[in-house]
């Protein structure tokens, strides 16, 4: 990340953020081979798009991740904590699960 930050710098390339967008498919037979699963497993697709200033795009990226190995975090509104949420909802869920089933 240094590198990339200095690079940027020495560019002289105002980055001014993202957009990206998360979604759940189905892996073809050539995407499961590369992550080491069966074909059609699920996975999530991060289509992003990088820009500097004046809405100019920088890069693109498609990305896949194994649905079973990977949590996204998102924050909405303002900061309210100096300290992230991190895998504490993934924790929530399985707690809620187990309880639920207790029931």
């Amino acid at each position: 990340m240094r590198i990339t930050r200095t690079l940027f710098a020495a560019l002289l390339l105002a980055i001014t953020g993202a957009d990206e967008v998360v979604r759940a498919v189905l892996l073809t037979n050539e995407e499961a081979g590369h992550l080491q699963v069966p074909a059609r497993s699920p996975a999530l697709e991060v289509v992003a798009v990088g820009f500097l200033a004046g809405e100019r795009p920088l890069w693109w990226e498609c990305t896949l991740y194994r649905a079973d190995q990977y949590e996204f975090q998102s924050r909405l509104g303002p900061i309210q904590s100096v300290s992230p949420f991190r895998g504490q909802l993934r924790q929530l869920r399985q707690l809620r699960a187990g309880t639920d089933d207790a029931a």
